[in-house]
């Protein structure tokens, strides 16, 4: 960007009103006279044409150009005066087509013109003298600056042509031009490059280029440079891989002030290949459908059987290829839609997409996978649909847990049941996915409060009374001795409760008749009647049995000990015979009659004790039956008869 930029300075030349000063041409020509703080805006890398110049205001052709002298300063490391032309000035454009300069001194911060002149006419108005060309350093620091004509030095000597004379136009001369140097924004490349060869047609103000290589130019390079040093040069540089077709490639040139400006690069790499990314056939393991190579849409029905579905394709040519993934396979279906895609791309990378809407009938399964009740696992059959269970009196809910067969089927269950006393019945409704119903039942049964109740609010004997009380359970009773079989009516306390009746026949004395009592809950009481009749009384002959052999026990006892006695007596006679020595025969025959009564009393003591083993047993036999009547019965008795008769 070059700025021109009036420095001015104004020294009024006596009466004759010359000005002379430091011009710029720049934004609206504006010029910038002595003592004049304004600062010019400026950006690194700007160029300045600073010009020297005279002003005649006395609109006379009086006056020639003499001998002058001038002196310029600046910050070196801010801006650079650059040569044009092998020269520090320039005086192409100069009013003065004679105007000679004498010795120049430079340094890095100033430039002194020892002597110029010219012996032209000095034209009413402006004229230029010489040009100077300033450069804002890329490295020059943000902020103001200056280029200042130095005070006292410098002086110009005007020729008055009426009066032939040299007068002093201008002396003592100063001005300081100021500049305010912000960050550039250049962001325009200097030279774009591929494959190391510049651009033929570049320009830094053209943003897009259109290129064409051969098919088989697989990379280029692409190099640039920014134009501005400050500025941030990036995007596709470097090696770039080149696809068949049209390749886009950007740089971006970002200003020091942070403004873009992208170039873009269109390479064309010429594409021989075949574009062709048909199918030849195409068939599938289930469903019906046409194949057409130019249509890519398909839509196919299957039925819920069938879970996979096998693709088998054919290339029409032989350079295409299918995407990875997407070729001839199997693929499992989902219940429902299911999107399957056939990829073919051609030998220059197009791509064509087939696309199977296949369509896999939703499942009619509406059967249960398991069923809990109370985490109780219950056991289940593909062909009952009606369960029963059965819980304690104390369970008052359940829990019910149903898991269908299939999961896309729904079960229509409550989380928990309240359950009444006795029968339950709850319905459990699966809903297939594809709509189709059914129901389980399951009969839960909560069992009542069994009675414990086994007791006899009375009986009665046809014929017979007897004092009945229910917590009574031995009765004795005296019947006609032809009496074979009693009219036995019984009444429980508790209606549930059953009655069994036993012995109830072939009726002798001492027989012993049974009724047993069963509670709801299995409660057992047994009552007893033992029967008496008069002809056949057992009883007596027992206690006559006992009375006999407690009085041929007492005799034994009493032989016994006159037995005993009357021994020591004949041990005592035969003894004092002995001594006496007398009679032996007769103590022989004394010993052998010992002997033989002897024997008669232990026979005798024999038959006595089988008579009182016999009474004991009978004795041990009715005092078992007694003892059983303290027992409750718990089992139920399969022999004898049952009657339960109610008593109007």
């Amino acid at each position: 960007m070059i700025v021109t930029i009036l420095l001015g300075l104004t020294e009024q030349v006596k009466a004759d009103n010359f000005n002379y000063y430091l011009s710029t041409e720049g934004l609206n020509y504006a010029y910038v006279e002595k003592n004049n703080n304004q600062a010019i805006n400026v950006q690194r890398g700007n160029i300045i044409y600073v010009t020297s110049m005279i002003e005649n205001n006395t609109n006379t052709t009086n006056y020639e150009l003499g001998k002058g002298k001038l002196t310029l300063r600046w910050d070196s490391t801010a801006l650079s005066l650059v040569e044009v032309n092998g020269k520090y000035y320039n005086t192409s454009k100069s009013s003065f087509t004679n105007l000679t300069v004498g010795t120049i001194n430079k340094t890095s911060n100033r430039l002194n013109i020892q002597e110029f002149s010219s012996n032209e006419i000095i034209k009413p108005g402006k004229n230029k003298l010489m040009e100077f060309k300033f450069q804002v350093l890329n490295t020059a620091n943000i902020g103001v600056t200056s280029i200042t004509q130095m005070d006292g030095e410098d002086s110009i000597n005007c020729y008055h042509v009426k009066e032939a004379k040299e007068v002093k136009c201008a002396e003592s001369l100063y001005s300081d031009l100021r500049f305010n140097i912000q960050k550039s924004n250049n962001n325009k490349l200097a030279w774009l490059k591929i494959n190391n060869q510049e651009l033929e047609f570049f320009n830094e103000n053209t943003d897009e280029y259109d290129i064409e290589v051969e098919k088989d130019v697989e990379n280029i390079t692409i190099t640039a440079g920014q134009k501005d040093n400050n500025a941030v040069i990036g995007g596709d540089l470097g090696t770039k891989k080149l696809e068949y077709g049209i390749n886009k490639f950007t740089i971006n040139v970002i200003s020091e002030s942070g403004i873009v400006n992208t170039y873009t690069i269109n390479v064309t790499r010429i594409d021989e290949r075949s574009t062709i990314n048909t199918l030849q056939s195409l068939t599938l393991s289930s469903g019906d459908f046409v194949f057409n190579p130019n249509i890519v849409d398909y839509d196919i029905t299957v039925l819920n059987s069938v879970d996979k579905i096998t693709i088998e394709s054919t290339l029409k040519d032989s350079k295409s290829r299918y995407a990875p993934g997407f070729g001839n396979r199997v693929v499992e279906l989902n219940e429902g839609s299911n999107k399957i895609l056939i990829k073919v791309i051609s030998e220059s990378n197009e791509e064509r997409v087939y696309t199977l809407n296949v369509v896999r009938a939703l499942s009619g399964n509406n059967t249960l996978k398991s069923l809990m009740i109370n985490d109780e696992k219950i056991t289940l059959n593909d062909d009952i649909f009606i369960y029963n269970y059965e819980v304690e009196n104390n369970i008052e809910s359940v829990t019910i847990k149903a898991v269908p067969s299939d999961n896309k089927a729904t079960v229509n269950i409550k989380e928990k049941y309240e359950l009444e006393v006795g029968d339950n019945e709850i319905n459990i409704d699966i809903t297939a996915a594809d709509g189709s119903k059914a129901s389980y039942i399951v009969n839960i049964n909560r069992k009542k409060i069994l009675s414990n109740n086994s007791k006899l609010s009375n009986i009665k004997i046809i014929g017979y009374t007897i004092n009945f009380k229910p917590d009574v359970t031995l009765y004795n009773l005296r019947v006609k001795d032809e009496e074979e079989k009693l009219d036995i009516y019984t009444v429980p306390e508790d209606q549930l409760a059953t009655i069994e009746i036993e012995g109830n026949k072939n009726l002798v004395d001492g027989t012993v008749i049974k009724v047993n009592v069963r509670a709801e809950d299995g409660t057992y009481t047994r009552y007893f009647i033992n029967i008496e009749k008069s002809k056949k009384n057992t009883l007596l002959p027992v206690i006559i049995a006992i009375i006999v052999f407690l009085g041929l026990l007492a005799l034994c006892i009493i032989t016994l000990i006159r037995r005993k006695k009357k021994e020591e007596e004949k041990k005592k006679r035969l003894q004092e015979k002995i001594n006496d020595d007398s009679k032996n025969l007769d103590s022989i025959g004394v010993e052998m009659d010992i002997e033989a009564s002897d024997y008669e009393d232990v026979e005798n003591n024999e038959i006595l004790k089988e008579e009182a083993n016999v009474n004991t047993n009978s004795n041990q036999e009715l005092s078992n039956d007694l003892n059983e009547n303290q027992i409750p019965i718990k089992k139920v008795l399969d022999s004898g008869e049952s009657q339960n008769k109610d008593i109007v």
